[in-house]
């Protein structure tokens, strides 16, 4: 899949995510996550989004592992419109990197930085978009 696609895929997810917010009880246990519930997991994904944006963004070369505690959890009243920042603001950057972007990825023999960090983002918000379904 290409990289335009993969955004695409990216943004879709993140929209159904955000629809489902507005009905959800934070409170109410993610079957799919044991130990979470709704309000952790899209702390946890929002937070994931973040460090890719933070990455690419910054195109960090150096190892760049992901720490919850650098991103402010938000009061649940708040919850949608961070979530969806946060989602927009990856997605716009991972549109406007160069293809050539050169940052640090977990992984290596990887086509590109951008395709990699699409790629895995893609597949996070899918992941718990289905997390948060079920």
């Amino acid at each position: 899949m290409d990289t335009a696609s993969l955004i695409a895929l990216l943004e879709n997810n993140s929209a159904r995510v955000r629809e489902m917010l507005v009905h959800l009880d934070l409170d109410a246990e993610v079957s799919t996550c044991p130990g979470w519930n709704v309000r952790d997991l899209i702390h946890h994904l929002s937070c994931t989004q973040r460090w890719a944006t933070d990455s690419v963004a910054d195109a960090k070369t150096h190892k760049h592992w992901m720490d919850l505690g650098n991103y402010d959890q938000p009061t649940d009243d708040d919850l949608v419109g961070w979530f969806t920042e946060g989602a927009n603001r990856l997605a716009d950057t991972l549109n406007d990197a160069p293809d050539d972007l050169d940052c640090w990825t977990f992984m290596s023999d990887i086509e590109s930085p951008l395709h990699f960090w699409t790629r895995r983002q893609a597949h996070e918000t899918a992941v718990h978009r289905v997390d948060v379904e079920v």
